[in-house]
């Protein structure tokens, strides 16, 4: 158990083409999934921006983009150049953060150990009693409400 990296990918050979289809599988998942993961990022950005900066918010003040609301149209609603700096400004920001942070970690692997203690937590105790909540939200209180109550206060 000594010789076992915590890279699974790692204990295989290297000449295994079957493996190395599934190492370069890994890297195109990895490496699409950033700029699909920069948006919802820079519209949490605005998001504390405008929190820290303005008035409060009121759900009226989030635009509508294709059935789903989002306060990352600053580009469409003022196209001037210094809306472009700013909003090219937060993605780089965004993108840098992310590649320092890659940097930082020592290996996937402890990235998938923090998210496998915390997520995990979360899809067990906490969904389950929400979701209930959420399906049986018009029907009269009674004592499986509060157990699911229960159950998310002590998650």
């Amino acid at each position: 158990h000594e010789m076992a990296c915590d890279d699974i990918l790692q204990n295989f050979c290297h000449t295994d083409w079957l493996i190395n289809v599934g190492r370069i599988m890994l890297v195109f998942v990895l490496v699409a999934n950033l700029p699909l993961i920069v948006l919802p990022c820079r519209s949490c950005l605005n998001a504390v921006l405008e929190i820290c900066t303005a008035s409060p918010l009121h759900p009226d003040d989030f635009p509508m983009i294709d059935g789903v609301a989002g306060l990352d149209v600053d580009i469409q609603a003022d196209p001037s150049p210094m809306a472009m700096a700013i909003h090219v400004l937060k993605t780089l920001l965004i993108v840098g953060g992310a590649l320092a942070l890659a940097c930082a970690v020592p290996g996937v692997h402890v990235v998938w150990t923090i998210l496998a203690g915390t997520v995990s937590m979360t899809v067990a105790y906490l969904l389950p009693p929400l979701m209930y909540l959420k399906l049986r939200a018009y029907r009269p209180w009674n004592w499986r409400k509060s157990v699911a109550v229960l159950l998310i206060v002590i998650a």
